[in-house]
């Protein structure tokens, strides 16, 4: 079971949310995005980056693997499981919350 508490991979129709804990910003001595947690911090390259950007509740891991093959020019196929198994990654350290449609609206 995963840290949020919510078993299994993610669907395509889920809708990704970072952990209310963790926050995604510039580091101003590397030039670098980072992603801030109270444990500590990740150095992100320009993908995961713009994966995590990305992950604001309101997209489903269908719309933004698109968002991500037309910004960075590849086929969906090519990022799929690529964004899939960073956002699994997130999920398992609790810096990634699942939503469903449902909770979407809310």
């Amino acid at each position: 079971m995963s840290a949020d508490g919510q078993e299994g991979t993610m669907k395509p129709q889920t809708r990704p949310r970072l952990a209310t804990k963790a926050r995604l910003q510039r580091d101003r001595l590397r030039e670098k995005p980072v992603l801030l947690f109270p444990e500590g911090v990740l150095l992100l390259n320009a993908t995961a980056a713009a994966v995590a950007e990305l992950c604001d509740g309101q997209r489903t891991v269908t719309e933004i693997v698109a968002l991500l093959a037309t910004r960075f020019e590849m086929p969906v196929d090519a990022l799929s499981q690529d964004v899939l198994e960073y956002l699994g990654q997130l999920r398992e350290r609790g810096l990634l919350q699942r939503l469903t449609m449902e909770d979407a609206a809310s």
